[in-house]
């Protein structure tokens, strides 16, 4: 079941989603992990445009339906191969748990992040520290309620 937690950047604590099984090619695709992959890919995708997500049309945007699909997986494949501003530990097609319950992420320097972080910390640049994403996203997807181990 996917969750919402408190997420340490730079020493200031926030809320985001996590996913608790590999989501993916491969991975659980649990329905509530699916939907939160789903959901912040759609808001990303308002938030920085299609480009930075690797993506060329808003057709390749998935719907946030908790099922996976040919535009999730293409999502993921494409986010992780795309030019993103931090490198990633795994371009594998998956989109793996982070464990943030014990890290600080410093964004500074080189670093390298799993796809949930990198998916996080770019909503993060683009809305005010104190804003709750998180929230915006259930306010949008409210069957996303359902689905969290909070």
């Amino acid at each position: 079941m996917a969750s919402r937690e408190i997420i340490t950047i730079n020493e200031i604590k926030v809320r985001g989603f996590n996913v608790n099984a590999p989501v993916g090619d491969g991975g659980e695709n649990e329905a509530g992990d699916v939907l939160v992959v789903q959901a912040m890919f759609q808001y990303l995708a308002e938030l920085v445009g299609l480009e930075r997500l690797g993506l060329k049309s808003s057709d390749e945007i998935p719907a946030p339906t908790g099922r996976i699909d040919d535009r999730t997986l293409n999502a993921i494949k494409s986010y992780q191969q795309s030019a993103a501003v931090w490198s990633l530990l795994s371009a594998d097609g998956l989109i793996h748990p982070a464990d943030s319950q014990s890290r600080n992420i410093r964004l500074q320097g080189s670093i390298r992040l799993k796809t949930i972080t990198s998916l996080q910390l770019q909503i993060y640049l683009e809305k005010p520290f104190y804003l709750d994403y998180t929230e915006e996203i259930l306010r949008r997807v409210p069957q996303l309620k359902t689905c969290l181990d909070q």
